[in-house]
């Protein structure tokens, strides 16, 4: 009817990354019929309009440094403590309300709970015992405003096997705009999570036997030789080999003697794709026979991606082995036509089977 208004409504949910203004453009197509006019003659008032809406933008940005170092290694390594910020700058047109920001540290870390700093923000999960996580409110963020998170996460010592790096990503809410990931600003990749790569380098070991079979009373070398597959250098690298009941240890080359037959040897710092070997000479106990074995392991300050490689094993064979020697003696020397002559032998095995 003439002078009616007609309301649509409608929703678009923004795109991540949308400017401050966005520009909605409606056009309007209608067709009516009027009695014993012209239709090319009627003339139609303009059906598009369009609107302009000023909208907050966000830009969450989340960094990490190293802020204890418990080792002095200048590198992230177990035991040293990681400082996160997260940063959320609101670069819009208009304000941003009812905040919240999320944050769920990487589980192979140790959150420490406690450490949540907020300025302005209510800090609802991150500062209780027994918290895994952080979650922090801010009711208002204007525009060009800031504001910033603060947490800390310890690298455990000892590390799970295998793990090489913490990673985690924040994510923001608003009453304005859908959830924005947080990013890490020293990469060129946008939105991507935070990475806190930890030391670590792949050692491997390897053990051979200088003599397989041997016998009761040999004496054999092991050599063993130590790779740093990388990708880091690896510091303060040992190696422990536990000499089997059977052997004794005769001397070493590069490694202390140990009276206890445990040899360790302190390699020190291996470069990355470096390579060192030693020699441990033994020998084997009497009366020993079968198969010995023996195994060495080693290891380093920094976490290894791969403890598979670090043991190695060797079994040598002994073989019996006896010394056999025969003595032959008469009861009278000399004799007579018809005497009885006695003989006595006696065998003796000197061993060492």
């Amino acid at each position: 009817e003439p002078g009616e208004t007609i309301t649509f409504v409608f929703s678009d949910p923004l795109a991540h990354g949308a400017p401050a203004t966005v520009v909605n453009l409606a056009t309007n197509t209608v067709t009516t019929t009027l009695p014993g006019a012209n239709p090319d003659e009627r003339e139609m008032p303009d059906v598009d309009g369009s609107d302009t809406l000023s909208l907050p933008q966000l830009v969450v940005d989340k960094t990490a440094t190293l802020s204890v170092d418990a080792d002095g290694s200048g590198s992230n390594t177990p035991g040293d403590t990681i400082h996160y910020v997260i940063t959320i700058t609101n670069t819009g047109l208009a304000d941003a309300t009812n905040l919240v920001v999320n944050d769920v540290p990487d589980s192979n870390g140790d959150f420490q709970a406690g450490s949540v700093v907020a300025p302005g923000g209510v800090i609802a999960i991150g500062n209780t015992a027994g918290d895994a996580a952080v979650q922090v409110s801010f009711p208002l963020v204007p525009v060009q405003g800031q504001v910033t998170i603060e947490y800390d996460v310890v690298i455990p010592d000892p590390l799970t096997p295998g793990v090489v790096e913490l990673v985690n990503q924040a994510l923001a809410d608003s009453d304005q705009l859908p959830q924005v990931p947080s990013n890490d600003p020293s990469t060129p990749d946008p939105l991507d999570p935070t990475i806190v790569p930890i030391e670590n380098a792949d050692l491997s070991i390897t053990k051979v036997d200088s003599a397989d079979p041997v016998g009761a009373g040999d004496t054999f070398t092991y050599t063993l030789e130590v790779q740093n597959a990388g990708p880091s250098m690896a510091p303060d690298v040992v190696v422990t080999d536990t000499l089997p009941a059977g052997l004794t240890l005769i001397s070493t080359s590069g490694c202390a003697e140990d009276p206890n037959g445990v040899v360790t040897c302190s390699l020190g710092n291996l470069a990355v794709n470096g390579t060192v070997s030693y020699t441990i000479t033994v020998q084997v106990d009497q009366g020993v026979t079968g198969t010995l074995t023996n195994t060495a392991s080693v290891d380093s300050g920094v976490p290894d991606p791969d403890p598979n490689n670090n043991t190695a094993t060797e079994p040598t064979t002994v073989g019996a082995v006896a010394d056999l020697r025969i003595s032959k003696t008469d009861n009278v020397d000399p004799v007579n036509a018809g005497d009885q002559v006695v003989y006595t032998m006696v065998v003796t095995n000197d061993g060492p089977s």
